[in-house]
């Protein structure tokens, strides 16, 4: 990953940043899938991967290591969000280091600049303006 730490010492071996924002997720800059028919006696690491036969089995069939790629996303692999220690805190999809209302999944919804986490009133423009709750 050229960061000048050796493959074995580096923390993060395929990520240049070494895990930037710190929350022991790497950026996985590429990643591995065994060729093995059979990984763990359940199939290939393709039946690991989302909308397979084997999806969310990754950890309890401890296949992680061996189907990198497949279970990246079960085995937090690779850091969605390489700036945002806490991951898309409100799963909206949009990283926290770039997200206006980082604890909103909806994202202000009704456009009064205060964020759903911290208003009143999360789908009410006025802010209940006549105080009738």
């Amino acid at each position: 990953d050229s960061d000048s730490v050796c493959g074995d010492i580096d923390s993060c071996p395929y990520d240049a940043l070494n895990d930037a924002d710190s929350d022991f997720v790497c950026v996985q800059g590429r990643c591995f899938d065994s060729k093995e028919a059979d990984v763990a006696g359940h199939g290939s690491c393709s039946t690991y991967a989302i909308g397979r036969s084997n999806a969310g089995q990754c950890q309890r069939d401890g296949v992680c290591e061996l189907c990198g790629c497949s279970c990246s996303m079960e085995c937090h692999l690779n850091d969605a969000c390489p700036f945002d220690a806490e991951d898309d805190a409100d799963s909206d999809g949009i990283c926290g280091n770039e997200d206006s209302c980082r604890y909103d999944a909806e994202n202000d919804f009704d456009n009064d600049d205060i964020c759903g986490d911290q208003d009143s009133c999360r789908h009410d423009i006025h802010n209940d303006r006549d105080s009738d709750n």
